[in-house]
């Protein structure tokens, strides 16, 4: 966790709900433009390292994370966790816990913010978009999974300027 110091008191170990207490509110607040952003940051590097460290465990879990997020019969409101779930499996798969929890804090404002995106796009689902971030990360090409996540947050931050919400 996170130290902090009281001097003459000590330093002490914050628990990490304080923590995550702590950004989600900053992320509540937050302008979506700067939720597309620190999005962009953190799953770009995200990407590049799940596709150097994750084992075939991870890419079995991946893929089945990834078939689920593309079953048509999903309604909304399925399809948006299980792109959520998709995206935290991406995640677990950089190796690097503390990125892994970072996201994690950060993953209901990215969840508004995809709920958002399928009300200003009929292209939402991005099926072919995951298709080749997916592939990249399994054919471990880090920087070909960083330009395809880019190109998803960039479609979306698009979509919004093109509408007026950004």
């Amino acid at each position: 966790g996170l130290l902090q110091a009281h001097p003459g008191d000590g330093t002490y170990v914050l628990r990490r709900d304080r923590l995550d207490a702590a950004l989600q509110h900053r992320l509540k607040n937050a302008k979506l433009s700067e939720i597309l952003e620190v999005r962009l940051t953190l799953e770009t590097d995200i990407v590049r390292m799940a596709s150097e460290r994750s084992t075939e465990e991870d890419l079995a879990a991946l893929t089945a994370a990834k078939e689920q997020r593309d079953n048509a019969e999903l309604n909304t409101e399925e399809f948006v966790k299980r792109d959520m779930e998709f995206h935290l499996q991406l995640a677990r798969r950089c190796h690097n816990v503390l990125l892994y929890e970072l996201y994690e804090s950060c993953i209901a404002s990215i969840e508004e913010e995809i709920r958002l995106y399928q009300d200003y796009s009929e292209n939402y689902r991005q099926i072919e978009e995951h298709k080749s971030l997916y592939n990249a990360v399994v054919s471990r090409n880090a920087e070909q999974a960083a330009s395809a996540v880019r190109a998803l947050v960039e479609m979306e931050r698009d979509s919004f300027q093109s509408v007026g919400v950004l």
